[in-house]
């Protein structure tokens, strides 16, 4: 009993100690954190871009997630609140029809965009769970949120992960001899500095996409390396495919895009840049761009063949409910339809004798099978 309580206390000292050695550590990084920002607010007359405005100084009317609100209320009409699925409705919950950009810069991805106490939404299929084995991941410079499976993430990193183009632009800094430090402070510094993840140029906040003028997102490469596109973009156009893995290079068939369609002018943001889409309804011919019709809350599904492949569709506003009900029917009625039961086929023997015992109906039956399954084969002759 002694040994016993002697080891109690013992087990309970070492507890103790680790409770006091991360509470020491604790609170000498908080003495460091408060040392940076007494130095930058002594020092800080210009300083870096955005310094000073916190995030969590955010706009009345809820503007998608965007830092800064003007330049995303531009882009839309009525207030610009953003739903589950990125789509941006005004104040009457009526869908907005038109985008009315004058600027393409101020055209961004509200997925791409959001608050810390906002909840992520992966900004490929718009989806929030996250799930093992296909959960989200958080790109540590400009803060993208994706599905493994939908950006080709085999497993979570140990570290910090970046997207392609943030990755890219890092790996290039490094390379020219720019410190780390540099490149992409801490986040208690950015924090202390009232920076965002918008505030860090390059990577995804600068490069721009081959198909649409949306900016900001989730880009890969075509595979020829010449432009970026979004993984979005890419698989809603049906002469485009986006090869699946853990690689940059992912974006093929761009040049299978026909120069009428390289042409046409997406109905909702008017902007000569990029392909828009056609409206998977038959005989309809209205045009727009995946992100811009996601963006209004155009219905944008994903299918899966008899033959294992995924197949999306997007619909205009016009169709997008009739669309987005039969899609629901249609699952429905899949899931209350039972499978049809298993069954086995048995070759079926001709019955001689109708007078006999079920025992020798069966003994017969087995005798006929085995007589029918023998064939007799010509022997070889040894030379």
């Amino acid at each position: 009993k002694h040994k016993l309580e002697l080891e109690a206390d013992i087990r309970a000292y070492i507890h103790r100690k680790g409770e006091i050695k991360r509470d020491l550590k604790k609170a000498q990084r908080e003495q460091q954190k408060r040392a940076a920002l007494a130095t930058l607010e002594a020092s800080s007359s210009g300083g870096l871009r955005g310094a000073g405005r916190l995030k969590s100084s955010r706009h009345p009317q809820g503007a998608g997630g965007h830092g800064l609100a003007e330049d995303l209320t531009a882009c839309t009409t009525g207030s610009g609140d953003k739903t589950r699925d990125g789509s941006i409705f005004s104040r009457d919950t009526t869908p907005s029809t038109e985008l009315n950009c004058k600027d393409a810069d101020q055209l961004v991805d509200p997925l791409a965009h959001r608050f810390e106490d906002e909840e992520a939404y992966c900004a490929v299929c718009s989806d929030g769970q996250s799930i093992e084995p296909n959960q989200i991941v958080f790109c540590e410079r400009c803060d993208l949120a994706v599905h493994q499976q939908c950006y080709g993430v085999p497993e979570i990193p140990d570290g910090e992960w970046l997207c392609w183009p943030c990755y890219e632009h890092e790996r290039q800094l490094r390379a020219s001899g720019v410190p780390q430090a540099q490149i992409r402070p801490p986040r208690w510094e950015m924090a202390a500095r009232g920076l965002s993840h918008r505030d860090l140029q390059g990577g995804s906040n600068t490069v721009a996409c081959a198909l649409c003028p949306v900016r900001n997102g989730a880009y890969k490469r075509t595979t020829d390396n010449a432009d970026w596109v979004h993984v979005i973009c890419g698989l809603y156009h049906p002469e485009v495919h986006v090869l699946p893995g853990n690689m940059s290079l992912a974006i093929e068939g761009v040049e299978n895009i026909k120069l009428d369609k390289w042409r046409t002018l997406c109905g909702l943001c008017q902007i000569p840049h990029g392909v828009p889409i056609k409206c998977s309804h038959p005989n309809c011919n209205a045009m727009f761009h995946p992100l811009c019709g996601r963006r209004v809350g155009n219905y944008l599904s994903v299918k899966v063949s008899s033959s294992g492949k995924l197949i999306h569709r997007g619909f205009c506003q016009q169709h997008s409910q009739a669309a987005m009900a039969k899609d629901m029917a249609d699952a429905t009625k899949a899931i209350a339809t039972p499978p049809p039961p298993a069954t086995t086929s048995r070759p079926k023997s001709k019955q001689k004798k109708a007078d006999l015992s079920d025992g020798d109906l069966d003994w017969e039956a087995e005798e006929e099978d085995d007589a029918a399954a023998w064939v007799p084969r010509p022997r070889a002759e040894r030379s």
